[in-house]
C-alpha cells in the first residue's frame, strides 16, 4: 500500500504543477480506498497530464498494485471541483471500471454501484 499512496500523492502533485490544471483533490477513505478529482482548463491539457510524468508511469502498474479501478470523465462549465457526492454519482452513471486483469481484459461498464466515499472517514488533500 505504501507505493499505491505515493503513486497518488505523486501523481496529484505532478498534476498541481501541470499547465491547464485548475484544482486537484485527493481523497484516501481508508488504507486501501483512494478518491481523486482534478479540473482541467481543456481536454487537451488533461490528456497531456494522463499521458506524462508521473502519471503516465504508474497507469502500468495501477493494476498490479490494485483489486480494480474506476474512472469517469466529464465536460461542464463551472469554476470549482465537483463535491465527492456528485463525482461518485458520475462514476456510477458513466465510469469505466477496469477488473483485475485475470478477470477480464480491458475496461468495462461499470455493472453494480459501488459504495460512495464514507463521510466520517474522510481524509481529504486539496492541493490546489
Amino acid at each position: 500500500m505504501p507505493q499505491v499512496l505515493a503513486a497518488t500523492l505523486g501523481s496529484a502533485m505532478q498534476a498541481r504543477g501541470a499547465p491547464g490544471c485548475l484544482a486537484v483533490a485527493v481523497l484516501s477513505e481508508s488504507l486501501r480506498t483512494y478518491w481523486t478529482r482534478t479540473a482541467w482548463q481543456d481536454e487537451a491539457a488533461m490528456l497531456a497530464y494522463v499521458k506524462a510524468g508521473k502519471h503516465g508511469r504508474i497507469m502500468g502498474r495501477v493494476m498490479l498494485w490494485c483489486d480494480e479501478s474506476s474512472v469517469v470523465h466529464w465536460t461542464e462549465d463551472v469554476d470549482e471541483l465537483p463535491t465527492w457526492q456528485i463525482a461518485h454519482r458520475r462514476l456510477s452513471e458513466q465510469g469505466r471500471h477496469f477488473p483485475p486483469p485475470r478477470a477480464a481484459a480491458g475496461p468495462a461498464p461499470l455493472s453494480a454501484p459501488f459504495p460512495a466515499p464514507c463521510a466520517r472517514r474522510w481524509r481529504e488533500l486539496r492541493i490546489k
